[in-house]
């Protein structure tokens, strides 16, 4: 493991021409993903029994890639996933333009591959 990656807090993620900069997930914000994506999976279906019967692979992986861009992303290049609401500025991936939508997938697929990567890294042999 190189000496930089123990301080590392951050995986930086590039799509087309645009860096997406996420935090790096301890188990708290782990949890705190999958409870965004059930209460996005909530908001979206009124008639959900909170369990995930019915729902397909694709739309699963869509609620926690939005839910993952929701709680982890610190800072991007691209203007598209942030907000102003409130006097805030934030995510909400509500509010992702439609011709995005393949972004989001390509960085939460690049955060996982990266993510991966790190934790990878510090298991030992």
């Amino acid at each position: 493991m190189a000496n930089g990656d123990v301080l590392k807090s951050t995986l930086e993620v590039k799509v087309k021409d645009d860096v997406f900069e996420f935090r790096i997930p301890n188990i708290h914000d782990e949890i705190k993903v999958g409870i965004r994506a059930k209460d996005l999976r909530r908001s979206l279906d009124d008639n959900w029994n909170t369990f995930d019967q019915g729902l397909d692979g694709e739309a699963m992986l869509e609620l926690r890639a939005c839910a993952c861009m929701e709680i982890l992303l610190v800072k991007s290049t691209a203007r598209w996933p942030w907000t102003e609401e409130n006097g805030k500025v934030q995510v909400l991936s509500g509010k992702f333009p439609a011709e995005n939508f393949n972004d989001v997938i390509l960085a939460y697929q690049g955060f996982q591959e990266a993510l991966s990567t790190f934790r990878d890294k510090r298991v030992a042999p």
